[in-house]
């Protein structure tokens, strides 16, 4: 599994794997590389903010010189995202693990994001009436969501899916929260990174408070004269986090989390890696999000129909790594997601398949004939990829709308 970690925190010893531009240009090789001695980090922060590493390829031998030299210093000083280092200490990359399982992290998780929505709610009453952010505040319940996701990546998300919480801009902006933090996790940022990118999503929508609600609500077509106002929350959400000290990480979401990879998007039509790397992690969040709630112009889709939507728009809005990472993040069909097996069968997904994530570990709920089952066991997809009977293959076939057949999904979980 790779990470991706700012360059700037590049040591000797690591193995390139991926960088955030395309290989052609550069003068490194394509299939990537250990990073040896420090030039190559200097070159590196010549070309790019962020690279991905392997850290499963460490090379441990390769770290003898610990001090940059002042040609190195003044080469990292020019860029001005990186941080002037006196020396630096080559350490291993670490991959995430949970610390507490699913049901563990369920009664925190729980606590956690009910006190973010019950919170978030009157900021936004306040916001709609002319006062500014409190990030303070803000980061007081954005916080422990991160933290909650560290200690399990499927606890908070899989709360968020058979919770019945409103689905309004509060809410959502905790969810791109929540996706963030989980794609942070995903990508091997530090807690401090996942925070601040977590904090950038929780905020970049608020703009919306000012726009018409007439608007926001209504159940058509937006005109031409109308998209430039709701483009205008932007502006909006950047003047209402006005006041506040916060990271140029922070601020370069809530501006950027609407530019595409191909230029189409907006303010500033950023193009490819122009457009900083949280940004970008935010502008999946924060589609992906949009496309499965509820909006007065839409149906919700189902996770799969929106994952399939963001890969079919690569590489022109999205970047395609990203969306490959966002897609492993979430799953294909993400804990809490009814599904029909093609044998007719139905059941809750209840556990994600780390190697075959279109292979999840399944609670059958009804039979073929949509009866329900009288013991209720669960189901590993990998276990019954072929059939003792005939070699039936048994694969899940579609993900179904929330509530069919008047199954909960909140009772196999809480």
């Amino acid at each position: 599994m790779q990470q991706i970690i700012p360059v700037h925190e590049v040591t000797l010893g690591m193995y390139i794997a991926e960088l955030d531009r395309p290989w052609l240009g550069t003068n490194f090789p394509i299939q990537g590389f250990y990073v040896r001695e420090h030039t190559q980090i200097t070159e590196l922060s010549d070309v790019c903010s962020f690279v991905a590493v392997d850290p499963r390829r460490y090379d441990k031998s390769a770290f003898k010189q610990l001090k940059y030299s002042t040609k190195h210093r003044r080469a990292l000083a020019k860029r001005k995202k990186l941080r002037r280092r006196e020396s630096v200490t080559p350490t291993e990359p670490k991959a995430y693990q949970d610390s507490l399982t699913q049901a563990q992290e369920f009664p925190e998780a729980e606590k956690v994001l009910t006190k973010a929505v019950h919170q978030f709610e009157p900021l936004m009453v306040k916001l709609g009436q002319n006062h500014n952010v409190e990030v303070g505040e803000v980061q007081g319940f954005i916080n422990p969501l991160v933290e909650s996701v560290l200690r399990n990546k499927d606890a908070l998300v899989t709360l968020m899916r058979v919770k019945d919480f409103d689905q309004n801009t509060y809410y959502h902006c905790l969810t791109n929260a929540v996706w963030a933090s989980l794609m942070g996790r995903q990508l091997g940022f530090s807690p401090e990174q996942i925070k601040r990118l977590a904090l950038g999503c929780s905020l970049m929508d608020v703009g919306r408070i000012k726009l018409p609600k007439e608007m926001l609500l209504r159940n058509g077509a937006l005109s031409d004269e109308e998209w430039p106002i709701i483009h205008s929350h932007v502006e909006h959400s950047l003047s209402l986090i006005e006041g506040n000290e916060l990271h140029e990480d922070v601020i370069g979401v809530v501006r950027w989390h609407h530019e595409r990879w191909n230029g189409s998007g907006y303010p500033d039509h950023l193009v490819g890696g122009e457009i900083p790397v949280f940004a970008r992690i935010a502008g999946v969040v924060d589609s992906y999000n949009a496309m499965t709630r509820h909006r007065p112009f839409a149906k919700a889709r189902s996770s799969f129909e929106a994952i399939t939507t963001l890969q079919k728009n690569c590489p022109e809005l999205y970047q395609q790594e990203l969306v490959e990472q966002f897609t492993q993040t979430v799953g294909i069909f993400p804990n809490g997601a009814l599904v029909e097996l093609n044998t007719g069968e139905v059941g809750v997904v209840i556990k994600q398949n780390e190697s075959r994530r279109l292979r999840p570990e399944l609670v059958l709920v009804l039979d073929g004939d949509k009866k329900p089952y009288a013991d209720l066991e669960t189901t590993k997809l990998d276990d019954v990829w072929e059939a003792d009977e005939g070699g039936e293959k048994v694969w899940i076939s579609k993900e179904l709308a929330p509530g069919s057949y008047g199954i909960d999904a909140r009772d196999y979980f809480l």
